[in-house]
C-alpha cells in the first residue's frame, strides 16, 4: 500500500493506493489530517500522557490523533515520512522541533524531573520541545509471529541501506494502523540524551 497526497481545497489529505493502483479511502479523516500543532491547549487538563519511551512522551490530543513530545530529530521525522509514504509507518501530519507547550508538558518530558524512563540527565523544564503528530495506532493483536517478524527484518533493512540508520527491531516498535503493521520509533536508539 502506498501514501499519496492529494490536494483538496489547499489543503493535503493523504490518500492511500494499493500496488496495483486501486485508490482506497484514506485511513486519516480528513480533520485529523489538517490538525497542527498550533492548535494544541496544552494548558488543558483534559490532555494527558498515555505511553513514554526513552526520549518522549505521547499525548492523546483528541480521538484518532497523538502527540509526540521530547527529543526529536528532523531525520527520525523523515525516516518515518518515507516509509509511511510506502505503508510501513505512521504519517507524519505536523511537526515541530522547538515548541513552546505548557510547563506540566515539558516537566513531563524532562529527564530529571519527568517521566521518561532515563537516566537523569539535564533539566528541560522550560526548554521548547519537540512535538510530532500523527495518527493514533492501535495494538498488533492478531497479526502472527512470523509475519510480525518479516515486518520488522523488512523495515529493519531498509532503515540500514536506504537510510543509513538503526532501527531498534523489537515488538515495542510495531503497531497497526488501518489494518496493517507499521513501525514506529526511528530515533537512534544509541543517541545521547539532551
Amino acid at each position: 500500500m502506498l501514501l499519496f497526497m492529494e490536494k483538496r481545497g489547499g489543503i493535503a489529505v493523504p490518500r492511500w493506493s494499493t500496488q496495483r493502483g486501486e485508490t482506497l479511502k484514506s485511513p486519516v479523516n480528513d480533520l485529523i489530517a489538517q490538525a497542527r500543532i498550533a492548535w494544541v491547549n496544552w494548558e488543558s487538563p483534559e490532555l494527558k500522557p498515555v505511553d513514554a519511551g526513552g526520549y518522549s512522551v505521547i499525548y492523546s490530543v483528541v480521538p484518532g490523533l497523538i502527540a509526540k513530545v521530547g527529543l526529536i530529530e528532523h531525520s527520525e521525522v523523515e525516516a518515518q515520512r518515507m516509509l509511511a509514504s510506502r505503508g510501513l509507518a505512521l504519517p507524519v501530519l505536523d511537526f515541530a522541533d522547538e515548541h513552546e507547550t505548557s510547563s506540566i508538558v515539558r516537566k513531563a518530558v524532562c529527564s530529571v524531573h519527568g517521566m521518561r524512563p532515563v537516566v537523569e540527565n539535564v533539566c528541560t523544564c522550560h526548554a521548547p520541545v519537540a512535538v510530532l503528530f500523527m495518527p493514533e495506532a492501535q495494538g498488533i493483536e492478531g497479526f502472527g509471529r512470523k509475519e510480525t517478524e518479516r515486518f520488522m527484518v523488512k523495515v529493519a533493512a531498509i532503515c540500514h541501506t536506504q537510510l543509513d540508520r538503526l532501527w531498534d527491531m523489537k515488538l515495542q516498535n510495531l503497531a497497526s494502523y488501518s489494518g496493517h503493521l507499521v513501525a514506529l520509533d526511528f530515533g537512534d536508539p544509541e543517541r545521547e540524551d539532551w
